[in-house]
């Protein structure tokens, strides 16, 4: 049998309550039934969500949180997630297709620019938060199980990401300071 389509929907530590009450349903309308779910729901909304998966029958595995992320990140083939700058830091770095749902409420709007970034560069989809509902989330979701669509939009966001930014930071920290780097980092 082919791997199932992968799907990764995270909507922070808190959950995301527009991801919960839509996402179920969306994926339900999908016509091809191969796709795999991993959904973190935050504590709130963990019951329900998990409950409409099984009354949907989708394969799905709920998570209040999610702890080995790198291990869902590397397994999915497309994340559904909010824009928050550590989230897409991580989605670039691993280099993964994305449809982007900004937090409205976010200070300075600054979740919705992120997610335009990554839009205007073809590494991500971006829905925002009043337009989202089964309809446009499902139709998103559907134009990219067309492989080619989904590796190349992974492709451009592997090209955002910054995987050794941690190493570039420490050293130019080290290089402010005026301290001498004697090791290899």
């Amino acid at each position: 049998a082919d791997k199932k389509f992968s799907i990764l929907i995270l909507g922070g530590s808190q959950g995301a309550r527009k991801l919960n009450a839509v996402l179920p349903d969306c994926i339900a309308m999908i016509s091809d039934k191969n796709i795999s779910v991993i959904h973190q729901a935050g504590k709130t909304d963990y019951d329900a969500v998990l409950n409409k998966y099984s009354e949907l029958n989708i394969d799905a595995s709920v998570y209040e949180f999610v702890d080995n992320i790198q291990d869902h990140y590397a397994a999915a083939d497309l994340i559904v997630a909010r824009s928050g700058a550590g989230t897409l830091a991580e989605i670039c770095s691993i280099g993964r297709a994305s449809i982007l749902v900004p937090f409205p409420f976010a200070t300075h709007n600054h979740q919705y620019h992120n997610a335009k970034v990554l839009q205007e560069c073809g590494a991500a989809l971006l829905i925002e938060d009043e337009k989202l509902d089964c309809k446009n989330l499902s139709l998103a979701i559907k134009g990219l199980l067309d492989h080619s669509k989904l590796k190349n939009m992974a492709e451009k966001a592997k090209d955002l990401g910054k995987p050794e930014a941690s190493k570039l930071i420490v050293e130019n920290m080290y290089e402010l300071l005026n301290i001498k780097l004697c090791m290899d980092v």
